[in-house]
Order: C-alpha cells, then sequence, then structure tokens
C-alpha cells in the first residue's frame, strides 16, 4: 500500500470517527489526502494504462466525499462510509498490482 493511500485511509477513517463540522480543517486535510493519492495514481497510470479502472473509482469515491455536504448544511456520513470502502478496495489494488 502507497504512503499516499495509507494517509487516505487514515483521513477518511479519522472524519468517519469523529464527524467533523465540513467547514473545519480537519474535513478539508481528509478531502486533500483523496487529492494526493488521486495524483499519485495519475503518474502511475501514465505508464501503467491498466490502472484506468482504479483512477475512476478513486475519482468517484472523491466526488461523493466532495459532494457529500451538499445540498444539506451537515456531510452525509453514509456517503463518506461507502467511499471508503471503494478507496480501501483501490488502495489494495495499488499496492498488490491487481488492476
Amino acid at each position: 500500500m502507497s504512503d499516499a493511500g495509507r494517509q487516505a485511509l487514515a483521513r477518511i477513517d479519522d472524519a468517519l470517527e469523529k464527524q467533523p463540522d465540513p467547514s473545519t480543517h480537519e474535513f478539508a486535510q481528509a478531502i486533500e489526502s483523496l487529492v494526493v493519492l488521486r495524483e499519485d495514481l495519475i503518474r502511475r497510470y501514465r505508464t501503467a494504462p491498466e490502472l484506468r479502472g482504479c483512477l475512476d473509482r478513486l475519482n468517484s469515491a472523491l466526488s461523493v466525499v466532495v459532494g457529500s455536504e451538499y445540498p444539506l448544511p451537515s456531510v452525509r456520513w453514509d456517503r463518506v462510509k461507502q467511499a471508503r470502502a471503494v478507496l480501501a478496495q483501490v488502495v489494495e489494488e495499488m499496492g498488490s498490482g491487481v488492476r
């Protein structure tokens, strides 16, 4: 598992546990960790096109997490939890070489 993958999972797990207000730095850090992982995956994808499925799923998970606070004034934690499951699968596949 990549460092970026471990960091993203840890931040999302922390957010799910604490359920911070979406306007806080904590929630922003969770989203930022997903962006860092996405950038890492894009770099890998350039030399390994078979990672396209992982990249597509990570993009979906990122969209769900970012969109989880709209249009409601609070975060839809059920959606973040679903995105976390996808994220865990992507991170595992990135580390194991399974595409």
